[in-house]
């Protein structure tokens, strides 16, 4: 619900979330402009025909209510971190209601965030998880693909990311199967609430308090 301030793509490319990676301790700044303002100039975009749809991100309902009054084009989607230990459910039942789509990023759990300290002490990511290892075995389906197909199954659209040919093919690998109403319970039963994605821990700005 913040802008942060602009860095030039030839100083960072991709954009960080601290405005200045390099320095000693990263931090956020932010741009002193009201997220009305903000998506106002994104709706000129489409009436311009710059760009198709407009979305927002990392947007709590009451955000995503409060765009909705004053918004004459409604976001396309809202991009969250989603995954079986950040399931958020309330949230993209919500913005289904509405029309909005939710689109998942992180959606086997940041594993890179593991490395980094960044999972609460857990010691492990999803893709270790017992249940998610047995539910793939039931499948003949890797981990991955059973953490990428839960989200599916909810109606979310997934961003996963990896470099590795093989690995791309497993994560488009997601159809013609499907978990059971048993299999969904348990997965369910994974949420814990743990956010990876937190600029509060590594930019010492908490957004999501």
């Amino acid at each position: 619900p913040l802008a942060d301030a602009a860095v030039a793509s030839r100083d960072s490319s991709p954009p960080e979330w601290t405005y200045d990676p390099t320095a000693a301790e990263p931090k956020l700044e932010f741009a002193n402009v009201p997220y009305r303002e903000t998506w106002e100039a994104m709706e000129q975009l489409v009436h311009k025909g710059l760009v198709r749809h407009i979305g927002v991100s990392n947007l709590p309902a009451i955000m995503v209510m409060d765009v909705l009054k004053y918004a004459t084009i409604p976001p396309v989607t809202n991009q969250i971190e989603s995954h079986l230990l950040l399931q958020q459910q309330p949230l993209i039942d919500w913005m289904t209601s509405q029309g909005i789509v939710t689109t998942a990023y992180s959606p086997l759990g940041s594993v890179s965030y593991v490395q980094l300290g960044g999972d609460n002490g857990l010691g492990r990511g999803l893709l270790d998880d017992p249940v998610v290892a047995a539910l793939a075995a039931k499948h003949s389906k890797t981990p991955a693909q059973v953490c990428l197909r839960w989200n599916v199954q909810r109606g979310v659209v997934i961003v996963p990311k990896s470099t590795k040919p093989g690995r791309m093919a497993e994560n488009i690998d997601l159809f013609g199967w499907q978990l059971d109403e048993e299999d969904m319970t348990q997965l369910a039963a994974l949420d814990r609430n743990m956010r990876f994605n937190n600029p509060a821990i590594y930019a010492g700005c908490p957004i999501f308090a």
